[in-house]
C-alpha cells in the first residue's frame, strides 16, 4: 500500500520562510520579522490605503521596535484581510493573549501573521 505524500514539518517551515520573505521584499528592501506578546489593547479602523485596521497591543509602546509609532496594522488591500481582522476580534473579545509576528512596511508596522 502506498503512502499518502505529504510535507516534512521542516518543508513547511521553509515554504512558509520563503511566503515571508517574499512578502517582505515586495518593497525591494529586506525587513526584519519582529516578534511581541500582548493582548489587543485598543483597535482603530481607517480607510483603504491608511493604515486600515490598526491593533494597539497591550504593554508593547512599538511594535517594530523602529520608531514608527504604537500600533500594528493590516491593509484593506491583503488578501486574508477579513480572516486577519475576524481573528483579531475574536481574540480581543475572548481577552487572549496573542503571539505577533510583525515587520516594518510602508511606514509603519504591518502584522504578517498571528496565533493565541
Amino acid at each position: 500500500m502506498a503512502k499518502p505524500l505529504g510535507f516534512s514539518s521542516r518543508w513547511t517551515a521553509v515554504v512558509k520562510s520563503g511566503a515571508i520573505a517574499a512578502l517582505l521584499s515586495v518593497s525591494g528592501q529586506s525587513h526584519a520579522l519582529n516578534s511581541v506578546t500582548g493582548r489587543v489593547l485598543g483597535i482603530y479602523v481607517s480607510g483603504a490605503g491608511n493604515y486600515a485596521f490598526r491593533v494597539y497591543i497591550e504593554g508593547v509602546a512599538e511594535p517594530c521596535g523602529t520608531g514608527q509609532g504604537g500600533f500594528a496594522y493590516v491593509e484593506s488591500t491583503n488578501g486574508n484581510y477579513k480572516g486577519y481582522v475576524a481573528g483579531i476580534l475574536l481574540a480581543r473579545e475572548r481577552g487572549a493573549t496573542v503571539n505577533w509576528y510583525v515587520a516594518p512596511l510602508n511606514g509603519q508596522c504591518a502584522i504578517v501573521e498571528y496565533s493565541y
